[in-house]
């Protein structure tokens, strides 16, 4: 994403000014085909990058990078339902990449975007029971699962209530030897991870643009490592996910405490679902400059983007075996 002056911008007019022209004449003309596609649209910045909402839910985004111009259509499902006609563009989750010299066809834009229309308006449409449908992007899913949770406590209460009173002469410890549901360890919830580039963006566009080199192209490399690899932020840094998150940043000095140093480092782990599971010495192959911190953890330390690129290669298999090993 192209650097920005603070505080940032409020209008996605105030967004684009700034940009190279081709930039900003790449995305002038995206901006007008999806306003065509979605009459009555409104704008706003979120996550720091330019958005169209309709009925106050976010439809698509767009933005510029370092070096290219981006879609969010805000959607794995639409990404996936295209991917044959988007096989000539750099995507990820949520992310369809293009060079400013070559926009994206406005049939393909309207598509994704008519798309993207559906999707909202099913979120949107009341159910039988008149309870709104709550998207499964944020935290609609996590509520649900805590909802079915405290039913199924209410019930378990009400039924002991209205049952025979327990005898005071059986033997206590005879439900836990029988693995009884009312004294079982419940399973502990993990919620999951759900795609969020825009989220992604904004924070890395806080970062000095000393130190963006680096995170951006050692975030390119694990992204393109795997096409399943996800990205949001977690433990407050940009981390990376499949099933679970495996990858996350570790800026050594914080966004803005030392504006020179470059360097980045990026924490290898077996997310919170697999976490204890042991890596260590079940890897095919590993590079000397990987540093295990834990049998389950291990660091790479990147001093620069210039040593982030000359080590591209063995970094992308490393990332391939770690997620042999994590995400099977």
């Amino acid at each position: 994403m192209a650097k920005q002056s603070k505080p940032a911008a409020g209008t996605i007019d105030a967004y684009l000014a700034p940009l190279a022209p081709d930039k900003r004449a790449a995305l002038e003309a995206l901006r007008a085909t999806i306003h065509l596609a979605a009459p009555g649209a409104e704008e706003a910045i979120s996550y720091g990058v330019p958005s169209l909402r309709v009925d106050g839910r976010g439809l698509v985004a767009f933005g510029a990078a370092a070096k290219h111009c981006a879609l969010y259509p805000m959607s794995d499902s639409v990404l996936a339902n295209l991917a044959e006609e988007l096989r000539d563009y750099s995507t990820s989750k949520g992310t369809i990449r293009f060079d400013p010299a070559s926009p994206l066809p406005n049939a393909l834009v309207r598509k994704i975007v008519k798309a993207r229309l559906v999707e909202v308006r099913a979120e949107a449409k009341p159910a039988k029971d008149g309870v709104a449908k709550v998207g499964l992007a944020k935290v609609g899913l996590a509520k649900a699962a805590n909802g079915v949770a405290r039913g199924a406590k209410a019930a378990a209460k009400s039924s002991s209530k209205a049952g025979p009173k327990a005898d005071p002469k059986a033997d206590p410890k005879a439900d836990l030897r029988a693995g009884s549901p009312a004294t079982a360890k419940p399973k502990t919830k993990f919620a999951t991870p759900t795609n969020d580039t825009t989220a992604v963006l904004d924070y890395l566009s806080q970062i000095p643009a000393e130190r963006r080199g680096a995170l951006d192209e050692l975030r390119r490399i694990v992204l393109a490592s795997d096409r399943r690899v996800g990205e949001e932020l977690k433990w407050n840094s940009p981390s990376f996910f499949v099933a679970d998150h495996f990858a996350t940043f570790n800026l050594r000095r914080g966004p803005h405490a030392d504006p020179n140093d470059k360097g980045v480092r990026l924490i290898l782990h077996t997310g919170t679902k697999a976490k204890g599971r042991v890596v260590k010495g079940a890897l095919r192959s590993s590079p000397e400059w990987l540093e295990w911190l834990a049998p389950d953890r291990a660091m790479v330390d990147f001093s620069d983007v210039a040593q982030i690129r000359a080590r591209a290669a063995a970094l992308r298999m490393l990332l391939r075996a770690w997620l042999e090993h994590v995400a099977r």
